[in-house]
């Protein structure tokens, strides 16, 4: 179990240091593409939080992730609109992020590195599974 924890988080810091240069001004626009390098770099800091163990940088940044501000009501309004029917789905997605930044923020304030690592890598894939899903509809908002 440890073992696919340290490929997966190796993998996630190689993908993280490169994913500002590709998504910066990818949704410009509507709101999005603030938020989500904000959300890239608080994934980086929370990695860099385990790399050194300081747990109390996890728990502060996963907080930050499961609260985060999102862009103004009118852009999220016009996204959902624009989703029709799959705005449930794309809350559920969100609403998953959430819970598993919330699970992560738990973990580290016992702290349990195993607990810890296991639950970032809950957050990245809910994060890569909304992205997945949704980053094309998002991107063609403001095309």
């Amino acid at each position: 179990m440890l073992k696919n924890i340290k490929y997966t988080l190796a993998f996630l810091l190689l993908a993280m240091n490169a994913a500002p240069a590709h998504s910066e001004g990818v949704i410009s626009g509507s709101g999005y593409s603030e938020t989500m390098l904000d959300m890239v770099n608080n994934m980086q800091n929370i990695l860099f939080g385990i790399m050194v163990e300081d747990y109390n940088q996890v728990a502060n940044i996963a907080e930050d992730i499961a609260y985060h501000p999102g862009p103004a009501l009118e852009k999220r309004l016009a996204l959902l609109d624009k989703l029709e029917m799959e705005a449930m789905t794309f809350k559920l997605h969100e609403d998953r992020v959430r819970q598993n930044a919330l699970t992560l923020m738990k973990a580290a304030e016992r702290p349990n590195r195993v607990e810890v690592l296991e639950s970032f890598a809950d957050l990245a894939t809910s994060c890569t599974e909304c992205h997945i899903t949704y980053r094309e509809k998002v991107r063609s908002l403001h095309r």
